[in-house]
């Protein structure tokens, strides 16, 4: 009771949050405040949206990012990942995570991650961390989605690509947009 009272004599924040503005907060892991990471996305929780949104991550150094987006009264697993499109951007600063399920509902988007220097050569993505979660709602979703490819890591150059020092002159992200066919 003592700290419901003085509840912002206790947090250690500059600017001292309400229980309400805690709460709708996305969920957030040691490994996130590890990795030094934060979102750069505006954000509630849950994050309410119509046919598609967008879930940024910053970080001071190129990261490996997985994730599983999944039905809210689930158990955990990656049923929809076929609905999430991850991609670097920002020099591989920020983990964009683009999600447009296949119908309305509640979901979790959760978002594992680690340093791309930490990653051994040849190691899967099952040592990366947890650092987030996401209670995502889709009010209305897009008639007749087809899901996306599954890959193992975001799309773009990968860090073999940044290893040779090869760099895109013409490219700011991995997506190419063509006109006309």
């Amino acid at each position: 009771m003592e700290m419901e009272n003085n509840y912002t004599r206790w947090q250690l924040l500059d600017k001292p949050l309400s229980l309400d503005e805690f709460n709708s907060l996305p969920k957030v892991s040691p490994n996130f405040f590890d990795f030094n990471l934060k979102i750069r996305s505006k954000i509630q929780n849950p994050v309410v949206f119509r046919i598609s949104t967008e879930v940024k991550i910053g970080s001071h150094e190129a990261m490996r990012y997985k994730y599983k987006l999944y039905p809210s009264d689930e158990i955990e697993n990656s049923s929809l990942n076929h609905y999430v499109f991850c991609q670097l951007k920002e020099d591989r600063l920020v983990g964009s995570f683009a999600v447009q399920p296949p119908l309305e509902g509640r979901f979790f988007l959760k978002i594992f991650a680690k340093p791309e220097k930490d990653m051994q050569e040849g190691q899967d993505s099952t040592s990366l961390q947890t650092v987030c979660t996401f209670l995502m709602e889709c009010t209305r979703a897009r008639k007749y989605m087809e899901p996306l490819p599954i890959n193992e890591l975001p799309w773009g150059p990968t860090q073999t690509f940044y290893d040779y020092k090869l760099r895109l002159h013409n490219q700011t992200g991995p997506v190419i947009v063509t006109w006309g066919g």
